[in-house]
């Protein structure tokens, strides 16, 4: 489901050509089931300082 997804993304961008850095860029991202979860989280973390 998750490459399902990816090409659909792909498509829309770039119009199905793949082979482009940002095709390349999206076929790099990989899934893997989350190991731990946050509840909270730092303004500094996120890169928002104000």
């Amino acid at each position: 489901m998750f490459q399902k997804a990816q090409l659909q993304y792909i498509e829309g961008l770039v119009g199905g050509n793949a082979s482009t850095d940002l095709g390349d860029y999206v076929n790099a991202i990989r899934y893997e089931p989350m190991s731990h979860i946050k509840t909270t989280y730092s303004n500094i973390d996120l890169g928002t300082w104000g």
